[in-house]
């Protein structure tokens, strides 16, 4: 944790001066609290973005301002401080929320300033319907529904329980999976907890009755999918455990010291390795920050959308709704998660999907599936 402080800091000297010429762009994701760790990993990679442009001589001739408030994962804390971007620190653009909370949250404050945000991990499909200068690089949870039937048609799932936190990002899916659901399968198990419970060791008994084949994990955070993973084991070491993208995270290996193997998660897909860019940003981000502390997707998203904003104020300039009608017209950005653009709607084309299995301390991808094209 010092080194990752430290190197924040480095970066905020380096690529956060007081020069009123600069241009300045907000990032906005939770710094603290239970989703720490992927706030983090993409703060980093926009921090790692800015900082490359800066050190090719910025954006004509102009540096470029970061300047990143901590949302924590929460709806008045996100639109708190994006208010304070706009009106006090003076942004053209967010690179925000990361929660789906914080995304809803800030939604309709940029859409009366006229700000443009491009949101690195916001699932829920509410985002869709947001506001048009709410764009998103990860796809909308209303189409990993049809994912999740596909995975329990081809492991022969037929009793499927699911164990779902109370947020946007987590009711999005569960809504999703329930939507979409494989005909022949039933649901057995359906229980909603609030947001931040890590013992269910209460529900997790009742789950016995139900007699399920898989049991989807939906939380917000490690620290959650940690404590109740370890708890269903604890009770059912033989159940087969699927989870969602919040569990393919270097530090849910730590925590649970290589006792992952055999869980499956359905989530964004991992980079491709063989394609250069990829390659490069890995490699950049491991030598300025370590590993990350979930996964190498994350903050590739992150990345992706903060070159593709920095693109665009370059071709139109920071005004808002030319930067907003450059997005949308963005055409086929070959970034390291895929060949990106946008919809209508400001949702990401060309990020897929996949389904990956933890073996031992790390995760393998077996599937990728595309999606938003």
């Amino acid at each position: 944790m010092k080194k990752l402080l430290i190197t924040f800091c480095i970066l905020c000297l380096v690529g956060c001066s007081k020069n009123e010429e600069n241009i300045r762009i907000g990032y906005i994701g939770p710094l603290t609290g239970d989703a720490i760790s992927y706030g983090t990993d993409t703060l980093h990679a926009v921090q790692l973005a800015v900082s490359s442009v800066n050190q090719a001589g910025g954006i004509n001739g102009r540096n470029i301002d970061l300047i990143a408030e901590d949302g924590k994962c929460n709806a008045s804390e996100a639109q708190s401080v994006a208010t304070r971007l706009i009106n006090i620190s003076k942004v053209v653009a967010i690179i925000g929320g990361n929660c789906s909370t914080e995304t809803l949250a800030i939604a309709p404050v940029v859409q009366e300033e006229g700000i443009p945000i491009i949101a690195p991990l916001s699932s829920s499909p509410a985002v869709t319907e947001a506001g048009d200068f709410v764009f998103r690089m990860y796809p909308s949870g209303a189409l990993i529904g049809t994912i999740y039937g596909q995975y329990f048609s081809e492991n022969n799932f037929s009793r499927i329980a699911l164990l779902t936190e109370d947020t946007n990002f987590c009711r999005g899916l569960q809504n999703s999976v329930v939507s979409d659901f494989p005909e022949g399968k039933e649901i057995v198990f359906n229980e909603t907890v609030i947001p931040g419970t890590k013992d269910t060791r209460s529900l997790l008994l009742r789950l016995a009755e139900s007699k399920p084949d898989v049991l989807f994990i939906n939380m917000q955070s490690d620290s959650a999918v940690a404590a109740i993973y370890e708890q269903a084991r604890s009770l059912y070491p033989d159940l087969q455990i699927v989870s969602n993208d919040i569990a393919e995270s270097n530090t849910l290996a730590e925590t649970l010291s290589g006792s992952l193997a055999g869980m499956d998660i359905v989530a964004v897909a991992t980079p491709d390795e063989t394609n250069e860019k990829a390659q490069n940003f890995i490699k950049s981000f491991n030598l300025a920050f370590g590993l990350p502390l979930q996964n190498t997707s994350n903050p590739a998203l992150a990345f992706d959308a903060t070159n593709i904003l920095l693109q665009v104020i370059k071709e139109v300039g920071t005004e808002g709704a030319k930067i907003k009608d450059a997005l949308y017209m963005l055409k086929e950005y070959e970034g390291v998660m895929g060949t990106i653009s946008f919809d209508d709607n400001g949702d990401v084309e060309g990020v897929d999907y996949g389904v990956k299995h933890w073996e031992g301390n790390t995760v393998v991808q077996t599937e990728r599936i595309k999606v938003g094209r």
